[in-house]
C-alpha cells in the first residue's frame, strides 16, 4: 500500500491504508476538527489528469451527499489536496460481506434476510432519489457485529440529473452480480440493482453466485448471465422455503419488467407464506351457523394471508381462524387454563424491542406478522409491587421494574428469575436495552445513579454516581443502533455515554429545557422534544446542537426520523403533526387531526398515527396527506405497525387490526382482551404483551388447524 506524504491532507490526520482500486485509495483517517473517524477516498494519482476520472469522482461525492440513510455511508466533506480530489465518509465498522462469504461460506437463512432486508430498503432509498448504484457487489457491503449492513462506493452510480456522465453502450460494474440489461449495455434503472441485491443473496444461501464459478472466465458469466436460468435456490439448499426461491427467480429474470419493480415487494414476496396443498381424497368439513356465514367466508378467504416471520420458523401452514371475545371480558387474577390447545414455543422469536416508543429507532415497527390469538392468555404475572414504568424484551426475555428491582421474565412461560437484583432504590426511568458486544440493560435510579446490566443474567457491568450526573435524575434514555446509550437529565442535560461507561459528551440545553419524551436517534443525529415546545436536532458525534425548531403546541411523542423522506414528525396535544427537514429544520409539512396525537408508528411507507378521539390515520411521509383514516374505540394507545398490518389498542383494551396499505380491518372486528393497558402494547414474534398497573399479559397464537 503506498503512503501519503505528508500524512495529512487538509483536517485529516491518514492512519492506515484500507484498500485500493482502479479509482484510488481508501485510507483510514482521523478528523482533527470535528473528531472522529473517517474512510478517506483519494483519487489515484495516475487519474489525476483524467477529467472524465475526476467528474466520475466528483459525482459520487455529489451522489453520496444526497443520500441520508442509515445503510448508506454518509458524506462528511469534498474536497482537493495538492490538486487530486478526495472525498470524507462515514468510518463503518465491520467487514464486507465479500470477506464474510469467503471465511464463512453459506449464511444462515434468518441472517441473510436480515441484511438483504436492509439493503433491499437502502436501494429504494436511492432510486427514490433518481441515483442507481450499479455496482451492488458483496465487497461493497459492510457488515457490523450486530449485523447492521452498509451500502457503500457509489463511484460508477448512475443519477438522472447527470446521465452523461456514463455512457449508454459501455459496460461498469462486475460481471458476477449484474444484470443482463447491464451487460449488454443499454439503459439501467432500480431494477438492474435489484438483479444484483438477488444475486447476492442466491450467494449468501447457496454458498456460490448464481452463475460462473472459481474457474469461469468473464466472457463465460456474461452468456450465463445473459442465456441461462439460475440452478433453482432451493435446489442448491433444500432448507429454503420453495416461495422463497420462487422469488429469487423471479428477481433473478432477464428482463427487467418481470422483475419486482421495488425492493420491498421481493422482501415482501421472501416473506411471503406458501398456501398448503391438501391431502389426496381428504376434505375438511366446516360447519357454522347461519349468523356466521358471512364471517365464514372472510375469514376463508384471509386464509391466503401472508404471516410475516422469519423464513423456515415455522412450516407452510394456512393461518387459523381467530378467536373473537364479543363482550369484554374482565381480566383473570390468575395463570387461566388454555381453552384450546397451543403453539409450542421453545424460543420464541422476535427480536430486541428497546421501549415503548419502538426499537432501536423508536419506530414502533415490528417486521414479524401478527397472528389471530388464542382467546386465553398465554401467561399471566402478577407483579408483588405497583408497575411504574413500562416493560421492556429481547431475546426470549422480559425486564420489567418492580420498585427498586429489575425482574426477568421468561417469554414462553411468564416465570420470573430469581434474585432478582435490588438498587437500592426506585427505578426512575423506564429501562432500556442495547446491543454492542453482547445484550446490556441499562436501569437509572431516584438517587441518581445509571447502572449497566448484562441483558442475559443481569451481572453488574458499570455504574455511573451521582458524582457524574451531577445529582441530577435521568429521566429518559434510548441506545442508538450503535449501542451508545442516550440519557436526559430533569434539569436538562443530555449526555452520550458508550457501552463501557465513558461519558462521549454532555450537552446543556438553552434556560435548562427538558426533554419531555425519550430521544431519538440515529446514525447521524440526536432528535428530542423539550418542554418548551421545541424540536431539537444534536449531532451524534459531536454533541452539538445542529438546529432547533418551534412546534405548534406542547409535544406528545418522541420526534420520528423518517430518513428515506428526510423529515423528522412530532405529534402535538392540538391533533397536529409537523414535519420538519433533518438537515436543516424547516417545516416541510402539517396536517391537522381529531384529538390529541398519542403514537406515531412508521415502516417506510406509512407514518400512522392514533388519537385520544379513537382515531387512526395512515400519512404519506413525504407530504403528510391522508391515505385513509379508520375510527376505533376509545382513546388509542401508539400503535403497532408490520409490513402488512396496523395494531391499535385501545386504553379499555379493544384491539383493531387494519391492513397497513388501505386500513381494511384485518381479522373483521374488534377483539376484546379484558386488560386495561396502562401503556403501549408488544408485538414480539407473533406475541402480544401488554402491561397494567399490576401484572403483564401475553396473548399467543391460536392452535393451528388439522
Amino acid at each position: 500500500m503506498n503512503q501519503l506524504t505528508p500524512l495529512t491532507i487538509g483536517r485529516f490526520r491518514i492512519e492506515q491504508g484500507i484498500g485500493q482500486g482502479g479509482m484510488g485509495i481508501v485510507y483510514r483517517a482521523y478528523d482533527t476538527v470535528l473528531q472522529r473517524p473517517v474512510a478517506l477516498k483519494l483519487l489515484g494519482a495516475h487519474l489525476n489528469n483524467d477529467e472524465q476520472a475526476r467528474s466520475r469522482f466528483r459525482r459520487e461525492a455529489a451522489t453520496l451527499m444526497r443520500l441520508k440513510h442509515s445503510n448508506i455511508a454518509l458524506v462528511y466533506d469534498f474536497g482537493e489536496h495538492e490538486g487530486r480530489p478526495y472525498i470524507a465518509m462515514e468510518w463503518v465498522e465491520g467487514r464486507t460481506l465479500k470477506n464474510i462469504l469467503q471465511e464463512e461460506g453459506r449464511l444462515p437463512l434468518a441472517r441473510s434476510l436480515h441484511i438483504i432486508t436492509q439493503l433491499a430498503r437502502a436501494l429504494d432509498y436511492a432510486h427514490a432519489h433518481g441515483v442507481v448504484h450499479r455496482d451492488v457487489k458483496p465487497a461493497n457491503i459492510l457488515i457490523d457485529e450486530n449485523n447492521h449492513a452498509t451500502l457503500v462506493d457509489f463511484g460508477v452510480a448512475w443519477w438522472d440529473e447527470a446521465p452523461s456522465l456514463t455512457t449508454t453502450g459501455s459496460i461498469v460494474g462486475t460481471p458476477l452480480y449484474m444484470a443482463p440489461e447491464q451487460l449488454l449495455g443499454q439503459p439501467v434503472d432500480g431494477r438492474a440493482d435489484l438483479y444484483s441485491l438477488a444475486a447476492i443473496f442466491y450467494e449468501m444461501l447457496a454458498g456460490h453466485p448464481p452463475f460462473g464459478g472459481d474457474d469461469a472466465s468473464a466472457a463465460a458469466v456474461i452468456q450465463q448471465q445473459i442465456y441461462l436460468p439460475p440452478p433453482p435456490l432451493d435446489e442448491q439448499n433444500p432448507a429454503i422455503p420453495r416461495q422463497a426461491a420462487a422469488a429469487v427467480e423471479k428477481a433473478l429474470s432477464k428482463l427487467p419488467d418481470d422483475r419486482f419493480a421495488r425492493g420491498e415487494d421481493f422482501v415482501r414476496a421472501l416473506h411471503r407464506r406458501a398456501e398448503p396443498t391438501p391431502a389426496p381424497g381428504r376434505r375438511k368439513r366446516v360447519i357454522f351457523s347461519l349468523a356466521m356465514a358471512g364471517l365464514a367466508l372472510i375469514l376463508l378467504v384471509g386464509l391466503g394471508l401472508r404471516r410475516l416471520t422469519a423464513l423456515g420458523d415455522v412450516a407452510p401452514t394456512a393461518p387459523p381462524a381467530p378467536v373473537f371475545s364479543p363482550t369484554p371480558r374482565p381480566a383473570p387474577t390468575a395463570t387461566p387454563a388454555a381453552e384450546a390447545p397451543l403453539i409450542p414455543v421453545d424460543q420464541p422469536d422476535g427480536g430486541e424491542w428497546p421501549g415503548i416508543h419502538g426499537d432501536a429507532r423508536q419506530f414502533r415497527y415490528q417486521e414479524s406478522g401478527f397472528w389471530p390469538l388464542a382467546a386465553a392468555p398465554r401467561w399471566h404475572y402478577r407483579a408483588g409491587t405497583a408497575l411504574t414504568q413500562p416493560l421492556v424484551a429481547a431475546d426470549g426475555q422480559i425486564y420489567l421494574t418492580q420498585a427498586e428491582q429489575v425482574q426477568i421474565l421468561d417469554w414462553a412461560t411468564g416465570t420470573p428469575a430469581e434474585n432478582a437484583p435490588s438498587l437500592g432504590a426506585d427505578i426512575a426511568a423506564p429501562l432500556t436495552l442495547g446491543y454492542n458486544e453482547s445484550l446490556q440493560l441499562y436501569a437509572a435510579t431516584a438517587d441518581n445513579q445509571l447502572y449497566a446490566f448484562d441483558g442475559y443474567d443481569l451481572r453488574l457491568l458499570w455504574r455511573l454516581g451521582a458524582d457524574a450526573l451531577d445529582e441530577e435524575k435521568i429521566i429518559h434514555q434510548a441506545v442508538g443502533e450503535d449501542g451508545v446509550l442516550v440519557v436526559a437529565t430533569d434539569s436538562g442535560r443530555i449526555m452520550s455515554v458508550d457501552a463501557t461507561g465513558d461519558v462521549r459528551f454532555t450537552l446543556t440545553l438553552d434556560d435548562n429545557a427538558e426533554l419531555t419524551q425519550p430521544p431519538s436517534i440515529t446514525p447521524a443525529g440526536i432528535y428530542g422534544v423539550t418542554d418548551s415546545a421545541t424540536l431539537i436536532a444534536i449531532d451524534a458525534n459531536t454533541g452539538a446542537i445542529v438546529w432547533q425548531a418551534p412546534l405548534n403546541a406542547p409535544p406528545t411523542t418522541p420526534a420520528l426520523p423518517m430518513e428515506a423522506y428526510g423529515v423528522a414528525a412530532v405529534g402535538d396535544e392540538s391533533g397536529m403533526v409537523q414535519a420538519q427537514a433533518i438537515l436543516s429544520g424547516e417545516t416541510r409539512w402539517q396536517r391537522q387531526l381529531d384529538g390529541s396525537v398519542t403514537g406515531l408508528a412508521y415502516n417506510e411507507d406509512e407514518l400512522v398515527v392514533s388519537t385520544d378521539a379513537g382515531q387512526l390515520y395512515a400519512l404519506s411521509p413525504e407530504n403528510g396527506e391522508i391515505r385513509w383514516r379508520r375510527t376505533a374505540s376509545g382513546s388509542l394507545l401508539a400503535p403497532i405497525i408490520t409490513l402488512d398490518q396496523v395494531l391499535a389498542l385501545s386504553q379499555d383494551g379493544v384491539l383493531n387490526v387494519y391492513a397497513s396499505e388501505d386500513g381494511a380491518p384485518w381479522p373483521p372486528g374488534p377483539i376484546h382482551l379484558g386488560v386495561h393497558p396502562a401503556w403501549p402494547p408488544m408485538l414480539l414474534g407473533g406475541w402480544l404483551v401488554v402491561q397494567d398497573q399490576t401484572s403483564v399479559w401475553a396473548f399467543g397464537p391460536q392452535e393451528r388447524g388439522p
